[in-house]
């Protein structure tokens, strides 16, 4: 099965979007966690984000896509880091063959998600 037949990512619209159900606490965090607290946990989130969206308030001024691309960005950019320490990590640790190519691997998709914050952040800085 190819990584697009496996994709998650759905542009019709749902009661509660998926990104939507995992926004308050980033997997990269939740990885620490067994799988019973990770959902304790994302349940908490769901919890605390909607308390937040229900405050008065405009919480940025201007535009609200590119208010949610600018974040995306900064998403994109804590991606693109994360997966260049775990490129490094084949240089400091004893890895399995198998992780340390992942380990590899890593270091060509932190280039891809910094390329694509480059490419998302152009048209943002003309606004």
């Amino acid at each position: 099965m190819s990584d697009r037949q496996k994709s998650t990512v759905s542009t019709t619209p749902t009661a509660e979007p998926e990104w939507e159900r995992h926004s308050t606490f980033r997997h990269t965090f939740l990885a620490h966690l067994s799988p019973d607290l990770a959902e304790a946990v994302e349940q908490l989130g769901r919890g605390l984000y909607y308390f937040i969206l229900a405050l008065p308030g405009e919480p940025h001024h201007g535009s609200w896509t590119a208010a949610r691309l600018r974040a995306t960005v900064a998403d994109l950019r804590f991606h693109a880091n994360h997966l260049a320490a775990l490129a490094q990590e084949r240089h400091a640790a004893s890895l399995s063959r198998s992780d340390t190519l992942l380990s590899e691997r890593a270091e060509a998709w932190a280039v891809q998600a910094e390329t694509l914050a480059t490419r998302i952040e152009g048209p943002l800085s003309q606004e």
